[in-house]
């Protein structure tokens, strides 16, 4: 393998050799090849990335987010004690001290 290539002074970076490409291509191709010989050979069957009744792989990053999910039904209750809350006229809880920060001078 090579050491990647440099820009030249034009300051175009040269096409990588297509070597590369080749083995990343045979690669892709043999992994292919492998998942397709599990759904082909029956002895195969236990390597099998994907079988029906498991969650199709990937959809949470491509089909979620276009379902669209029923709203929510309001907790009224949990309303009444938010707005009671915002109402008060208190100010938030002073944190305890444990004494692990210094006191201001």
């Amino acid at each position: 393998m090579t050491a990647p290539k440099e820009p030249n002074d034009a300051g175009e970076v040269p096409v990588p050799d297509r070597r590369v490409l080749r083995q990343v291509a045979g690669a892709m191709t043999v992994l292919a090849a492998a998942i397709v010989a599990t759904y082909v050979v029956p002895f195969l069957s236990f390597a099998r990335p994907w079988k029906p009744g498991d969650p199709v792989p990937f959809w949470n990053l491509v089909g979620r987010p276009f379902e669209t999910a029923p709203p929510a039904e309001r907790d009224e209750a949990l309303e009444a004690l938010a707005a009671e809350v915002l109402a008060s006229d208190e100010g938030p809880a002073p944190a305890a001290d444990d004494g692990s920060r210094p006191r201001p001078a």
